[in-house]
């Protein structure tokens, strides 16, 4: 898979981790999540974008999505009639909900309906759809399951549908979960359903239904092929983030000087720590506005290494065949990798693509067992070996991420899973440095095992990657 939700058949697909962030994207435009994803939808031919969370309830944020989810109108030149209640017209005569499809008395209005844009105006289509429980389940309903106008559903707030929260009553958790079983059941149409967490939920919080089956494997890990963690801004964002900076006249930074900090700058948006916070880009531009704050500097990696004259003989020449083998590896993968849809490629950024997963021979093996005793530099070679990982192209990120034995084994059956797992997300592009990473041998037959298990299945599934 080259892009999200490049496989509408999977029907439910789910984002999680970072969305409280930004999207900056080639064309230097700064979108929350909400507005990325619209656009995004809209240009893998989704005509209608809908939005749902318990506060706003059904809404849009493009016109085009909110004219197309009005009833049809009787005259196909009339301008839209005033809204009715609540911002829709309302046919409660017929005994009919708004917004529920009408059998013999007219129909949802299709994409040929469609007036030019000067025809609608703010005013003429409401934004939003209200109703209670019922209303909002049947709208959402008719929607996914008409096959005229390719449609994309979007759960701002994912936990209060999907019985991760323990707010939820028993009957909402009954009226969603038949809900998703219904449109799980759905074979005529390509519309799908999208769930954006706040945070990275628990699986283990997940209870039982059909959103569970759809996004938490039987290991209680997250599924990889529907399931996306949107990290850190890579080097791409952070350069448009910084072009747009300058542009606006707050950052006096020219251009050569954006591009040779735009890498280090996306390094330290993921701390080392396990337990530390992401960085979002708003926090990046407040820390580079601040007096006195200048730019990271970025230092050849491979220099560095050749000033450690020990070090270098020792791994030196090694260290480079493997990144020669990486690029050949990774150039012979991307020629039998399909392309994106030209129409979304504007809004395409690294951190909101599917990782890699290469197969086969092509597969580059970046994975390496640093050996040597207390003091002999094995951390300061692994940071080395992120940087010069992503200045050679082979990661997208090179972050460093350090972890021990025991940020990864836990004490009860399927936490130790969940831990190494949320590591492993964490690292995603660069490199997870595992210190005395002997104590897991020496734990045989404990949690440790799982923990093993869990890190080798990643070494060979992700290509992004490396430990």
């Amino acid at each position: 898979m080259t892009h999200l939700f490049a496989e509408p058949a999977t029907r439910f697909f789910a984002l999680y981790g970072n969305t409280d962030d930004i999207i900056v994207t080639p064309r230097l435009r700064a979108l929350d999540l909400r507005q990325w994803l619209a656009e995004y939808c809209q240009s893998l031919g989704y005509r209608r974008v809908i939005f749902y969370s318990g506060d706003k309830q059904i809404h849009f944020i493009d016109k085009v999505s909110a004219y197309l989810a009005q009833p049809a109108r009787k005259d196909q030149g009339e301008k839209a009639a005033p809204a009715g209640r609540r911002g829709f017209r309302v046919l409660e005569k017929h005994g009919v909900p708004p917004g529920y499809p009408r059998l013999g008395m007219g129909r949802r209005a299709k994409p040929e309906d469609l007036p030019a844009a000067s025809d609608v105006s703010m005013d003429d289509v409401p934004m939003a759809i209200h109703g209670d429980d019922a209303q909002t389940g049947r709208r959402l309903d008719s929607y996914m399951r008409d096959a005229e106008i390719p449609t994309a559903l979007i759960f701002q707030h994912a936990e209060e549908v999907t019985n991760s929260v323990d707010g939820i009553d028993q009957d909402a958790r009954r009226f969603w979960n038949r809900h998703f079983d219904d449109w799980k059941r759905l074979s005529n149409n390509r519309n799908i359903c999208i769930c954006v967490f706040g945070r990275e939920p628990d699986p283990d919080h997940f209870r039982p239904g059909v959103l569970r089956e759809r996004f938490i494997n039987r290991d209680g890990k997250w599924f990889t092929h529907n399931c996306f963690n949107i990290g850190a801004a890579r080097q791409d964002e952070v350069g448009h983030w910084l072009d747009i900076l300058r542009l606006k006249g707050d950052l006096a930074w020219m251009p050569e000087k954006i591009e040779r900090a735009a890498q280090p700058l996306a390094q330290s948006l993921t701390p080392d720590g396990v337990n530390e916070s992401l960085l979002t880009l708003y926090r990046l531009r407040d820390r580079l506005l601040k007096p006195g704050n200048a730019p990271p500097a970025l230092d050849d990696p491979w220099a560095e290494l050749r000033a450690m004259p020990a070090l270098d003989r020792q791994v030196g020449e090694k260290l480079r065949k493997l990144v020669e083998d990486a690029k050949r590896q990774q150039k012979q993968e991307k020629r039998a990798t399909s392309t994106p849809p030209p129409a979304c490629m504007p809004l395409l950024v690294e951190r909101l693509r599917p990782p890699r997963k290469p197969s086969g021979d092509n597969a580059p093996n970046l994975h390496l067992a640093l050996l040597g005793s207390p003091g002999t530099g094995k951390t300061t070679l692994a940071r080395l070996i992120g940087r010069i990982y992503k200045r050679e192209g082979v990661l997208s990120s090179g972050h460093f991420i350090e972890a021990s034995a025991k940020d990864l084994a836990a004490g009860y059956v399927g936490q130790t899973a969940i831990k190494t797992d949320e590591l492993i997300q964490r690292a995603r592009g660069g490199v997870l440095f595992i210190d005395e990473a002997y104590e897991l041998a020496k734990k045989e037959g404990t949690f440790a095992d799982e923990c093993v298990a869990g890190l080798v299945a990643a070494m060979t599934r992700d290509g992004d990657f490396a430990i």
